[in-house]
């Protein structure tokens, strides 16, 4: 989830791997859902798992330090 946005994306390789797409900023929230339509706290398997994706006043993704 992003914002107020959800974006609902199939899980590829035996369910082992997503392709995240690269228009996420700021913090977003990954869930794991048996739902390919929906995001319902009634069908989540995992998560919420937390990702940051900081970017600059142009909206330009920011490299950050590991």
């Amino acid at each position: 989830m992003s914002g107020q946005e959800a974006f609902i994306l199939p899980l590829s390789d035996g369910g082992k791997s997503i392709s995240i797409p690269g228009n996420l900023r700021g913090v977003v929230f990954l869930l794991v859902t048996m739902s390919a339509d929906s995001v319902d706290d009634s069908k989540i398997i995992a998560g919420p798992a937390l990702l940051e994706f900081p970017f600059n006043s142009n909206g330009d993704l920011q490299r950050q330090a590991l």
